[in-house]
């Protein structure tokens, strides 16, 4: 993700897409059509799928976007030990730094409410799961509710947006 924020920066536009991806068409007509900087595969769920994101120059929002998800990603990658100054609960060995799909929610999230959140990664995936049976039950914790209320939040305000990142 740091490889897309600064070849962005340099002003190319950049589709990023998992190993896994298949293609029917060419999703550049598209994509280049559309009136968004910032593009990710979103389920019905209302979650944002890391493996297919189109990121193009011209908005500093989508630099800011772009920024924080990589920072976030090298951060807690690099950089374990903050985790539980976020969350004091949480014990090693840590898991939630691994997942770039919880970190780019997040960070969607967070554009969308105007208020950073570690909510929906790193909160969630030190608890209690199945890599990590050990961590506090996520339905006991108070954050669970806080995640809820800014997923919510960002549901609500999402709708109304004509792209994900304003």
């Amino acid at each position: 993700k740091l490889y897309i924020a600064n070849l962005v920066r340099a002003g190319y536009a950049v589709l990023q897409a998992d190993t896994d991806t298949i293609w029917s068409h060419d999703p550049l007509p598209v994509l280049r059509a559309m009136n968004a900087t910032v593009v990710c595969g979103r389920e019905s769920v209302g979650f944002c799928n890391a493996g297919t994101v189109y990121a193009r120059p011209g908005s500093s929002s989508t630099q800011l976007f772009l920024d924080e998800l990589a920072w976030r990603l090298q951060l807690f990658q690099n950089h374990p030990e903050v985790i539980p100054r976020l969350f004091p609960w949480a014990s090693p060995p840590y898991y939630s730094n691994s997942d770039d799909q919880t970190m780019l929610n997040d960070v969607v999230t967070s554009a969308v409410i105007r208020n950073r959140t570690f909510l929906g990664a790193i909160a969630l995936f030190e608890a209690s799961n199945k890599y990590k049976p050990a961590g506090p039950p996520w339905r006991n914790l108070t954050e669970k509710h806080d995640a809820w209320l800014q997923q919510r939040a960002a549901y609500r305000q999402g709708r109304s947006l004509p792209v994900l990142v304003p």
